[in-house]
């Protein structure tokens, strides 16, 4: 057992099996009349059936873009800027690891009689801040039949590979926030957690690729902060949605959402669910030591999720406000494939077949309650503190049956595994946020402290004549507590419309333990 003091935070290790993905790109430029790169114009990529969204970004100070998107199709290039006509390019197909080259968009000035201007307000889909990008998707067509990883995929310089794993502008480690609140999930648990989220639900996505010192060291890869909505409306409304979605198989999602509000309380209630199966294929041929493997694999992801939120705002006065809101997911979800590997010897013989199964079924929770105050005046000053309390409960298991077959389709052996592998984590966190006025720009502090327990449990079988065997060298039981404490302090300024400064140190001190014990009793 050993306690470890470190600055920073702790970063768990997963060994897995990922196969490279074949990238198909769109690139291009945008430019006015004069041939100048237009900066921070809204770049989409759409599907030139439909026209819907397959991934957006902004140009960059030359006004170049780059688009990652994810197949080959047929496909459309839409550009707005303020100040300038929507332009278009293409259509235009694009095969499986292509790099299209877009031909130069040139944005015509926008032009408007006086009698015909009626003045309407509407966030741009992208929006670029002096610290972050803003994907807004509240209202907007790109939201319906979807949830959270389907518009991370769509999101602005982010990418979502073949494993699931979450990475921004090239870099992996990308830390994960809903509603300001860091997922202290793995990759496989967050990926089932942001599929459960209804994007009717989602207001906007923030990239933040530098963050300040304001955000913990362990984000410094960047993070994505997922905003969910908050119903601002006086008196009694709420609304209503259901979509469906048909590809392999039928899906569905929808959510109900209830509010009040007057002058001294604003109470919120928000139920969605969503239901159905995502299928998937896998071709793989593989070469190794002068041995050929054919991989050939189907699988199929059934999903149940249900999420809740609700809670109350209550306005003391003009500038002061008390909050409490709970939140809770609840995820039952089967993940089955099937392979067959023909595998062949150095000379091209056909030597062996291996068929393998694996069902995967799994049950996660995550619950989240909250405390929260909120100061505000009309000099600029704010101060934010928040106290919460989170749990994450999954329970996993696998059953694995993996069959060898001779060049003649006769059994040769059979190897029958089972795990089990439930995780159990607590989250106690209570920060506080001030920010002011200072000279032409924003001074900001702040402290937080946090505490985490996690108990994971990793139980591997043998199935031998149809008995189950537990094998004691290979399961173990992984016990980790965290205690960060942070305090740090962040000054940014507007210095033009295209610059902005931003400095800040943040000082933190981790204190962890973990504890890794074998079932034979080997730690």
């Amino acid at each position: 057992m050993k306690r470890i003091y470190s600055i920073g935070s702790i970063l768990f290790l997963a060994t897995q099996i990922s196969y490279a993905q074949v990238v198909t790109k769109v690139s291009g430029s945008v430019k006015d009349n004069s041939a100048k790169g237009v900066i921070n114009a809204s770049v989409t990529v759409l599907q030139a059936a439909d026209s819907s969204l397959v991934k957006a970004d902004i140009t960059d100070a030359d006004g170049h873009y780059e688009l990652i998107i994810p197949d080959m199709g047929k496909y459309l290039v839409r550009c707005t800027m303020l100040g300038y006509e929507v332009s278009y390019a293409g259509p235009f197909s694009i095969a499986k690891g292509d790099n299209y080259k877009v031909p130069d968009i040139v944005l015509a000035n926008a032009t408007a009689h006086l009698k015909d201007v009626t003045i309407t307000s509407k966030k741009p889909l992208i929006e670029m801040k002096a610290d972050k990008m803003v994907f807004n998707v509240e209202g907007s067509i790109n939201a319906t039949g979807s949830n959270a990883m389907e518009l991370l995929r769509k999101s602005p310089g982010v990418t979502v590979d073949n494993n699931e794993n979450i990475s921004m502008k090239g870099k992996s480690g990308v830390k994960i926030y809903i509603d300001g609140k860091m997922s202290q999930l793995d990759t496989k648990d967050l990926a089932a957690y942001l599929k459960s989220i209804n994007s009717n639900d989602i207001e906007a996505i923030e990239m933040i690729s530098n963050p300040s010192a304001k955000y913990d060291a362990s984000g410094n890869a960047g993070i994505v902060n997922i905003r969910l909505k908050k119903n601002k409306k006086y008196g009694t409304n709420g609304s209503a949605n259901i979509n469906y979605i048909q590809g392999i198989t039928p899906k569905t999602n929808g959510s109900v959402n209830l509010n009040y509000r007057n002058n001294k309380v604003n109470m919120f209630g928000n139920v969605g669910g969503d239901l159905g199966q995502n299928h998937g294929t896998l071709n793989l041929d593989r070469y190794q030591n002068d041995t050929s493997y054919i991989q050939r694999t189907s699988d199929y992801h059934d999903n149940k999720s249900v999420n809740v939120k609700a809670g109350v705002d209550y306005f003391m006065n003009s500038k002061n406000t008390l909050g409490f809101p709970i939140t809770t997911n609840y995820n039952d979800n089967k993940w089955v494939s099937q392979s067959n590997t023909r595998i062949y010897d150095p000379s091209g013989d056909f030597i062996k077949t291996l068929k393998a199964y694996n069902t995967v079924p799994g049950l996660r929770t995550n619950n989240n309650v909250n405390m929260n105050y909120r100061y505000t005046d009309t000099n600029g000053r704010e101060l934010n503190v928040d106290a919460d309390y989170g749990l994450f409960r999954g329970k996993g298991n696998s059953l694995q049956p993996n069959y060898y077959l001779d060049n003649h389709d006769n059994p040769i052996y059979t190897v029958v595994n089972r795990n089990n592998t439930p995780t159990s984590i607590d989250i106690y966190t209570v920060k506080a946020d001030w920010e002011q006025k200072l000279g032409k720009g924003k001074l900001g502090l702040g402290a937080k402290m946090s505490y985490v327990k996690t108990d994971n449990t990793f139980d591997f079988y043998n199935v031998i004549n149809s008995e189950t065997v537990k094998v004691l060298d290979r399961s173990n039981t992984f016990r980790y507590t965290e205690n960060v404490n942070a305090a740090y302090v962040n000054y940014n300024r507007q210095l033009s419309k295209k610059v902005s400064v931003q400095a800040g140190v943040r000082v933190e001190n981790t204190a962890s333990k973990g504890e890794l014990t074998r079932a034979d009793g080997i730690k």
